[in-house]
């Protein structure tokens, strides 16, 4: 599906390449690990053609009592997705750290974030004193990826946690 989704988002100008100045569709990967089935988070500066593209494409906002009210979802393929942002991280994610995947689908390509942005993420969450079940997912996401860069891990702990916390702090 969201092969799909890519190829109908490329009739809307996204490019070839991560280092144009057209759409691009950022896919965050860090939902997997909360346990829980919420929307696959993506940036796009082109948010009102791609959720045109998913009502198009039988996605609907969920509704009612008891339901978040973010994203769209695939009633019969119980798959959501949510735009976040126009570009990830609110542009504080380092390009060079940003992995696209080409001819995905047909055409069709997405980027995906550093596994250390993910972290950093989590970690920022937890500085916030909101989520403290972030440092056991930052730990996790650690422990997945050994070979993270630890220098940009470092750097990318203390901008999203303010400088309170580091790369000592997971590991």
């Amino acid at each position: 599906m969201l092969g799909f989704l890519l190829r109908q988002g490329r009739t809307y100008g996204a490019g070839n390449h991560w280092t144009d100045n057209q759409s691009r569709f950022i896919l965050g990967i860090g939902n997997f690990l909360s346990g829980k089935i919420r929307p696959h988070s993506l940036c796009t500066p082109r948010q009102q053609q791609f959720e045109a593209i998913m009502q198009q494409n039988g996605f609907v906002r969920p509704f009612g009592p008891g339901k978040a009210t973010r994203g769209w979802i695939h009633p019969e393929l119980a798959l959501g997705f949510e735009v976040v942002a126009s570009v990830p991280m609110d542009g504080s994610v380092d390009r060079d750290h940003i992995l696209l995947i080409e001819d995905f689908a047909e055409g069709g390509g997405f980027a995906v974030i550093a596994v250390e942005d993910l972290i950093a993420d989590r970690m920022g969450q937890y500085a916030s004193g909101s989520a403290p079940e972030m440092l056991g997912q930052a730990r996790a996401l650690l422990a997945l990826h050994p070979d993270a860069d630890m220098h940009y891990l470092e750097r990318r702990i203390r901008e999203e946690s303010m400088g309170d916390y580091g790369v000592e702090d997971i590991t």
